[in-house]
């Protein structure tokens, strides 16, 4: 399925990441891989973003990203779903399908909870979250993990 205005045929997987960007391709950019739906991103943080970590906006530019967050407050902008995201590169991030989800360390997801963007990329359980949220609901998990373990689930982004 093809987005107006962007190219139908792609020079790469969702898998790859890479610190130029191929001709043609922007960030902000969307693409479809089965049922899910990705965005070009590039991590401009100082932590590189693994499989399994949101990501949440940048304030520097347009669509550049970073695993620093704060629970509760930041909205995740999409998920690491297929490969490690190191700094200062480009690659694909999950807005709105099905992905891992890295849990907080001390606190498990269940399944049918719902998930926000926690700290440092991680997510948090909505209903664990003393401070008010104004965070956009990120996930509904829907197979359970412990303590900082993978959890699956599915995705809608903010922007998605």
């Amino acid at each position: 399925m093809a987005i107006k205005g962007q190219p139908t045929l792609f020079v790469d997987g969702v898998s790859a990441v890479t610190a130029t960007l191929p001709a043609g391709y922007e960030v902000g950019m969307r693409r479809f891989d089965g049922p899910d739906e990705y965005m070009l991103v590039y991590n401009n943080g100082t932590t590189q973003a693994t499989v399994g970590n949101g990501v949440t906006i940048s304030a520097l530019t347009g669509y550049s990203v970073t695993v620093s967050s704060v629970t509760g407050i930041s909205p995740c902008f999409g998920v690491v779903k297929n490969v490690t995201l190191p700094t200062a590169t480009y690659g694909w991030v999950v807005i709105k399908g099905f992905s891992s989800l890295k849990a907080e360390t001390n606190t498990g997801l269940a399944v049918a909870d719902v998930a926000i963007l926690g700290a440092d990329g991680v997510f948090a359980r909505k209903s664990g979250i003393t401070v008010i949220s104004f965070a956009p609901e990120a996930a509904w998990v829907l197979q359970a993990t412990a303590s900082a373990g993978l959890a699956y689930g599915y995705v809608r982004a903010f922007q998605a």
